[in-house]
């Protein structure tokens, strides 16, 4: 079903992993299992039939393990095999000697008694079979690391060789828990935010179709992609090679030089659209000279600057709120490495300004000659309709339940 459902259902490829349907088949178990003890009863052929369940169960742990002393196999699968039967023919005895010593009377204190333990070997099948599968880890796991300076990217290639062929492996769950403290290093599954390290990429599920393209294009030529990686701010890349010029025996290899967050072009590039932009950030782009904007230039020439416009300090730099001082000796473009994403916007001294879409994927400001302050706040238009609708559904509750208590207070009591 899942396949199917993976290529006709828009979004349902966006769950990925298959596994994670399997609750709904452990909630159908759980809740026949719930029925089947409402038919747990007593009589000649549940006896008949308990009997022989027994002794096929004890019979399944005998055979087992004389297999395992006799039958010559991988002492791995062997060992997984053995386990497993003699497990299931533990449960399996052990339900058919339950039902066998159900006491006769609903009402009895053996009847109490013989709940108790139906209860305790339930929860101790559960247990044996949650035991390992969320291993948990001693707190100091979380505690921060240090990480390299500036942004990472990481290679894509050589990021899915690292995640699943050497810690998350599909044969075996268990091998990450052997690496753990490798793992917790490696800064993957987002770990690099408990150390405060930027990376350019990483398992992060909300990427922009912009931002995608971006990444493919690093991914093209690895060989010529050091101004795709300076304008994305890059400083270091975890590949199983380096770009030309970058130092390093193993990854991660490191720019000679780091990359700035933020910086002043006086040329700009317009193009129409994100085909075109593509198109020039292949064609001798150069970061530190030109930036490539989308859109009409509005009165601005594509080439108006000069090769050195000023300086770009930022102030401050928070998740949604960034402040960049800017000294330009001629009015430029400030560029930044910051992804543009949907409810990003701009001030300029304290006055809104357009926030143009820079280099396929980043966001740029006009700014004057001389000192000013850039200010990039995140402001999501989707928080606000959404503390609206939860204020708007609030509100209707209140109504609801002062018009319930009023009309109960108005209905006639009976004596």
């Amino acid at each position: 079903i899942y396949p199917f459902l993976i290529r006709h259902v828009p979004g349902f490829a966006m769950f990925q992993a298959p596994s994670r349907w399997l609750l709904w088949t452990v909630f159908g178990l759980s809740v026949l299992a719930g029925i089947g003890t409402l038919a747990w009863g007593r009589g000649k052929w549940i006896f008949f039939w308990s009997r022989l369940i027994a002794a096929g169960g004890a019979g399944m742990i005998v055979v087992s393990l004389v297999m395992a002393r006799f039958i010559e196999i991988d002492s791995r699968v062997l060992g997984v095999l053995v386990r497993a039967f003699v497990t299931l023919g533990v449960l399996v005895s052990g339900s058919a000697l339950l039902t066998l010593a159900r006491p006769e009377r609903e009402e009895s204190t053996s009847q109490v008694y013989w709940r108790a333990v139906v209860l305790i070997f339930i929860a101790a099948d559960l247990i044996w079979a949650g035991s390992g599968l969320n291993p948990t880890v001693n707190a100091a796991f979380y505690d921060p690391r240090p990480a390299p300076e500036g942004r990472g990217y990481w290679c894509a290639d050589y990021e899915y060789e690292v995640r699943y062929e050497y810690f998350l492996r599909f044969d075996d769950f268990t091998h990450v828990v052997r690496q753990l403290d490798a793992y917790r290093r490696s800064g993957l599954a987002n770990m690099n935010v408990l150390d405060g390290a930027e990376l350019l990429n990483n398992f992060d599920p909300l990427i922009t179709a912009r931002l995608r393209a971006y990444y493919d294009l690093i991914e093209g030529d690895l060989a010529r992609s050091d101004a795709l990686l300076r304008a994305a701010g890059v400083d270091y890349v975890y590949c199983r090679f380096p770009p030309p010029g970058w130092t390093g025996e193993n990854p991660p290899f490191v720019r000679s030089e780091p990359s700035p967050d933020a910086w002043l072009v006086g040329g700009a590039v317009w193009v129409s659209g994100p085909a075109e932009a593509r198109e020039a950030l292949t064609n001798g782009f150069e970061p530190s000279a030109e930036v490539i904007l989308e859109g009409v230039p509005e009165g601005v020439g594509e080439n108006d600057g000069i090769p050195d416009p000023g300086t770009v300090t930022i102030s401050r730099r928070d998740p949604a709120h960034i402040v960049l001082s800017v000294n330009a000796e001629t009015p430029a473009w400030l560029v930044t490495a910051y992804a543009s994403y949907p409810g990003w916007e701009a001030r300029l001294n304290g006055e809104p300004v357009e926030l143009y879409r820079a280099n396929l994927a980043f966001t740029a400001v006009r700014v004057p000659a001389g000192i000013s302050q850039v200010e990039l706040v995140y402001r999501p238009q989707a928080f606000a309709i959404g503390v609206a609708i939860s204020a708007a559904a609030m509100l209707g509750w209140i109504v609801m339940i002062a018009l319930a208590t009023s009309r109960s207070r108005r209905l006639p009591t009976r004596t």
